[in-house]
């Protein structure tokens, strides 16, 4: 058994931490940027246009990769022989998926009655096959817990490749702004990831190791292709019922409102899987340090929320003008529940990394039939019912994943609201306040500064022995831990 300093685990952590967060928060910060300025030249139903093709990308990506970077990442001793058969695998299924994809774009035209889609279909679909030569060295890197060289590899990418949607989109080239911008991060993302990790594929291709790799993946794949679906059902469904405009509406207040939850989400996510996995045996070292995740991510997403409830209004007049406006009554209601997404996703990594792939299958199944039924229930009263309805399966989804992840390590639900109950009491003082305190001015700017200082103060001082205790986990006595 390898003996596994406790300080050098934490130290691990706290770089993954600190890189993730600066790869993705970075790169998230640019794209929102590079989105503010491309959605003042272009029209919502340019992003609707986008929006529409979005679930067929994400379908095929989650194809292409089969749950296999998953499978190597909790696989204690992968050789170089998993590795080149997973690469092997992705290259070849997405040049599958691409033909499937190229010749049924024009049957995607004809069901949202879009003729552009066609073409931007075809175009757009070349990512997939750029990005799947690159999946095998992002999960070498994470798998090695090297988040540096990501970040970095994010960064230039997104800095290198906003210039070509400006243009674009100043150019009056509309959609295809977007459908470029993504196509150049693709190829930019890939060829940095090729030049940051030496490593390179062999010619082997091996059947044993794909069986054992595809037992544990395919539920993950599975899985991943109910999530897919079902997460982008609503978005279907509007461009359908309704147009691209309203999608684009649709799209717009998903975005501003899920970018930071889901990027503080992804980076812990990013960082505890391989974590977790390498401490997967050790269930009392398991539980503390899941324990410890979802009380820092309850002290940052409860008031990130708050606040971008508080000034949905003049954020989105201010930085996309008055034509966004429609958007903020939708953003305000995935408010009201985006919260949970990253409580969600750690609960279901602790299922992964048990190697209950059968289980989240499961679960994924349950859950499903739950969306199903409440978008047949809600579709024909409209786009905010449909919200209603996501929200309630939201809640009922938390409590599903909490019950059998809890049982796993022994953190069930009702610890996990008990050790959440406090931020969530100390936000809704907080931002109570800010509202009662803040400036309510004709000038947005004054409006967001206000809320926003207001708010975070109040909450901080609220909360100040926890975050006092817990800015110092990473700086400890050394321990040792068997794992």
């Amino acid at each position: 058994m390898e003996r596994l300093h406790i300080h050098t685990l934490k130290k691990q952590t706290m770089s993954g931490v600190v890189w993730n967060s600066i790869g993705l928060l970075g790169t998230q910060g640019i794209q929102f940027a590079v989105g503010i300025v491309m959605a003042r030249l272009l029209l919502p139903a340019d992003f609707g246009l986008v929006g529409m093709l979005s679930i067929f990308i994400m379908i095929s990506q989650s194809f292409i990769d089969s749950g296999f970077g998953q499978a190597l990442i909790r696989k204690a001793d992968a050789t170089e022989q998993d590795y080149s058969t997973v690469f092997i695998f992705n290259i070849i299924v997405s040049l599958a998926v691409y033909i499937v994809l190229y010749l049924s774009a024009p049957l995607i035209s004809i069901f949202y009655r879009e003729p552009q889609l066609t073409g931007i279909a075809r175009i757009t679909s070349l990512s997939l096959i750029i990005n799947a030569f690159g999946l095998i060295h992002k999960t070498v890197f994470t798998k090695k817990m090297v988040f540096k060289a990501q970040a970095l590899i994010s960064l230039l990418s997104s800095v290198l490749c906003a210039p070509v949607g400006i243009y674009l989109a100043f150019c009056g080239k509309g959609v295809w702004a977007l459908v470029f911008q993504s196509l150049a991060s693709s190829l930019v993302n890939t060829v940095l990831l090729w030049f940051f990790n030496r490593w390179r594929p062999t010619l082997i291709f091996c059947k044993k190791t794909f069986d054992e790799m595809f037992s544990f993946g395919s539920k993950l794949l599975l899985s991943g292709l109910l999530d897919t679906v079902y997460s982008n059902l609503s978005q279907i469904i509007i461009g359908k019922v309704f147009n691209a405009e309203s999608l684009g509406f649709y799209t717009r207040a998903y975005q501003l409102q899920a970018l930071p939850v889901q990027s503080i989400s992804q980076v812990v996510q990013n960082v505890t899987y391989p974590l977790y996995s390498k401490i997967q045996t050790d269930k009392p070292l398991l539980k503390s340090g899941f324990k410890t995740t979802s009380k820092m991510l309850a002290f940052l997403i409860f008031p990130i929320c708050a606040t971008l409830y508080l000034i949905a209004e003049p954020f989105i007049r201010l930085l996309l003008t008055e034509k966004w406006l429609p958007s903020v009554p939708i953003m305000k209601l995935f408010l009201l529940f985006g919260w949970l997404y990253p409580f969600h996703a750690i609960n279901l990594n602790i299922i992964k990394v048990g190697g209950r792939s059968d289980l989240f299958l499961r679960l994924e199944i349950i859950k499903k039939v739950l969306v199903t039924i409440s978008l047949a229930a809600t579709v024909p009263f409209g786009i905010f019912p449909m919200i209603y309805g996501q929200m309630v399966c939201s809640v009922i989804a938390y409590f599903i994943n909490t019950y059998y992840s809890g049982r796993m390590i022994g953190y069930h639900w009702t610890e996990q609201i008990k050790d959440m109950a406090p931020f969530f009491a100390a936000t809704g003082l907080a931002f109570a306040a800010a509202e009662l305190i803040a400036v309510h001015s004709k000038n947005d700017v004054v409006n967001i500064i206000t809320v926003f200082f207001a708010g975070t103060v109040t909450y901080l001082a609220l909360t100040y022995k926890f975050w006092r205790k817990e800015s110092r986990l990473f700086f400890g006595k050394k321990e040792e831990v068997q794992i």
